[in-house]
C-alpha cells in the first residue's frame, strides 16, 4: 500500500495542497492541530492570480458573484488601477480567509482526503524511503508513516523546525495593532485607509457586520508584548489621527509586526516547506495567503508525479527553484511598501517621484503584476517570453467556442493547445495523451502576431513550451519528456 501524503496545518495553503493532490488521485492525509476550523479570519481576500487558478479548479463559482470584488489595489497605499491588468479576473475577490477554508475542506473532502482536527505534529525523523511523524490527538500519540510530509503549519512552524529547516530573515521595525470589531457606528464612514505623520490607520469591512481597525504607530516600540485591548487600539487611532472612534464588542485582538522570515531552503529530504511555514511578511497588500495557494498549486502535480512514480528527474526541485524566488519577491515588495512610508517626513520626497513613476504604464502594470502575482513567470534565460507565464483567456489564447481556458484545466492534467488551425506536432504531443490533453485554440496578442503553433500548458496553468514553425525536430518531445515524464508507448 503506498504511504499518504501527510500534509501539516488546515489553512488555506494545507487545504488547497490537500484539493491538488486528491484531483490527482494521491492518498494524502490533513493533521490540523486545532480541533475545528477557526473562526477568525486573518486575510481578507484574494487577488487576481490565486482567482485564475481558483478557477483552474472550478472552485471560483463558490465565491462568485455573491462575494464583494473590489476594482482598486494599492502599493504602499499609491492606488493602482486594475483596469490596466491583463485577465478574466482584474480584481481581488474580499472572500475572508475562513470562506476560503470553507470551501477548499469542503471540496478536499470530495476528493477523499480525510482532515484530521486536533492531530497535532510532535516528532518527525525521515530516511530514504519514508517519513515518520508523531501525532498527538488528546491525550494519545500514534506514528504516522508518509511517503512525503509537506510543512503548511504557519510561520511557526514546528514541522519545518522538527526538519532542520532554518530561515533567515530581518526583526521588525513596526507593530501594528489589530481589532476585529462587531459595534461600530454605521452611519459613520469608517472604511478609509490613510498614512499620517505619526503613523497609519485603517478601517475595513472584512464581511458583514465585521469591521477590522489596524492603527500602525511609527516609533513605538516594535517588540512590546503588552496585552492589545480594544481600548489601546483606541488610544493608539487617536495617538496617529487625532480622530476618536467608538467601536465595541471585539471579536479579536493581536498585534503583528514587520518581521520578515523566508526559509533557506523549501525542502530537506522528503519534507516540504508552504505557505507561512517559508515566508513570513508585513501583511501590506494582503499578500501572504494568495502566495501559499499559488505555493500549493505549483507543488501539487509535482509531488504527485513523483508519487506515481512518473516525475522527470528534478521536476520535484522545481518547486523551490521557481517558488522560493517568489516567496522572496513578495518579502522583498512588503519591505519595500513599508520603506515608502516610514518615516514620513522623510520619505515624502521619494513618494512624490513614485506619483509620477506611475503614470508610466510599465510601471504601473509592473507593480500590479508584483502585488497580484500575475507578474510571475518561471522561464529560464534564453526561453520564448511566453514560457512560464501565466495561461489565461484574452492573453495567450482563447479556447474554443464558448469553452473558457479554465475550464480545459479542471481535470489536473496538462494541455497542449494547437493555436496552428491543424499544422502543428499535435502527433508528438498524443504520445502523452495519458498525462496531457491537447484541444484546438485561437492564437491572441503576441501569440497571433508571432504565429505560435502550439503552447504546451503545466497543471498549474503556467506555459511549459512555446512550438513554432523554427523549431527544430525533437524540441517539443524534449519539452513533453522534461515536464511529463516518458511518452506512453502503447
Amino acid at each position: 500500500m503506498t504511504r499518504p501524503v501527510a500534509i501539516v496545518g488546515a489553512g488555506p495553503t494545507g487545504l488547497m495542497l490537500a484539493c491538488e493532490l486528491g484531483l490527482q488521485g494521491i492518498g494524502a492525509v490533513v493533521l490540523e492541530r486545532s480541533p475545528e476550523q477557526g473562526r477568525h479570519s486573518y486575510a481578507m481576500g484574494f487577488h487576481a492570480r490565486t482567482a485564475e487558478l481558483l478557477d483552474q479548479r472550478g472552485l471560483l463559482d463558490a465565491f462568485l458573484p455573491e462575494t464583494p470584488t473590489w476594482r482598486g489595489n494599492h502599493f504602499a497605499l499609491f492606488p493602482l488601477d486594475m483596469d490596466q491588468l491583463d485577465g478574466p479576473q482584474p480584481f481581488t475577490v474580499a472572500a475572508p480567509q475562513r470562506r476560503v477554508e470553507q470551501v477548499l475542506d469542503e471540496r478536499a473532502r470530495e476528493l477523499g482526503v480525510p482532515i484530521r482536527r486536533g492531530h497535532e505534529v510532535v516528532g518527525l525523523t525521515q530516511d530514504t524511503d519514508s517519513v515518520r511523524l508523531r501525532v498527538r490527538s488528546g491525550s494519545e500519540e500514534y506514528d504516522l508513516t508518509a511517503s512525503y510530509v509537506v510543512a503548511c503549519d504557519g510561520g511557526r512552524s514546528t514541522v519545518s523546525e522538527l526538519a532542520g529547516i532554518s530561515s533567515g530573515g530581518t526583526p521588525p521595525t513596526v507593530s501594528t495593532l489589530v481589532a476585529d470589531v462587531t459595534g461600530f457606528d454605521t452611519e459613520r464612514d469608517l472604511v478609509s485607509m490613510g498614512l499620517h505623520p505619526r503613523g497609519q490607520f485603517a478601517a475595513i469591512m472584512t464581511e458583514p457586520g465585521v469591521l477590522r481597525i489596524m492603527a500602525t504607530e511609527f516609533g513605538a516600540d516594535p517588540a512590546s508584548d503588552a496585552p492589545v485591548t480594544l481600548e489601546s487600539v483606541i488610544d493608539c487611532v487617536r495617538r496617529v489621527t487625532g480622530a476618536e472612534i467608538k467601536v465595541s464588542e471585539p471579536r479579536a485582538l493581536y498585534r503583528i509586526d514587520d518581521a520578515t522570515r523566508l526559509a533557506e531552503s523549501y525542502r530537506s529530504g522528503r519534507v516540504f516547506v508552504a505557505g507561512d511555514a517559508a515566508h513570513a511578511h508585513y501583511p501590506m497588500g494582503g499578500q501572504a495567503m494568495d502566495t501559499g495557494i499559488q505555493d500549493a498549486v505549483n507543488l501539487g502535480w509535482k509531488l504527485a508525479a513523483q508519487v506515481q512514480g512518473w516525475a522527470p528527474p528534478e521536476l520535484l526541485d522545481t518547486y523551490e527553484s521557481e517558488r522560493r524566488p517568489a516567496g522572496q519577491r513578495v518579502c522583498d515588495n512588503t519591505r519595500a511598501q513599508l520603506a515608502l512610508m516610514v518615516p514620513p517626513e522623510r520619505v515624502g520626497p521619494l513618494r512624490e517621484v513614485l506619483t509620477g513613476l506611475l503614470e508610466l504604464p510599465d510601471v504601473h502594470r509592473h507593480l500590479l503584476g508584483l502585488v497580484t502575482a500575475v507578474g510571475t513567470r518561471y522561464g529560464r534565460d534564453g526561453d520564448h517570453p511566453l514560457v512560464g507565464t501565466r495561461l489565461v483567456d484574452g492573453v495567450v489564447a482563447r479556447a474554443e467556442g464558448d469553452t473558457p481556458l479554465a475550464h480545459l484545466t479542471r481535470s489536473g492534467r496538462g494541455l497542449y493547445l494547437d493555436l496552428s488551425g491543424g499544422t502543428a506536432d499535435t502527433e508528438t504531443a498524443a504520445r502523452w495523451a495519458h498525462r496531457v490533453e491537447t484541444h484546438a485554440a485561437e492564437p491572441v496578442g503576441d501569440a497571433a502576431a508571432d504565429k505560435i503553433l502550439g503552447v504546451l500548458v503545466r497543471p498549474d496553468g503556467h506555459i511549459a513550451h512555446v512550438s513554432t514553425a523554427e523549431d527544430a525536430p525533437g524540441v517539443l518531445e524534449t519539452a513533453l519528456a522534461r515536464w511529463f515524464g516518458q511518452a506512453d508507448h502503447r
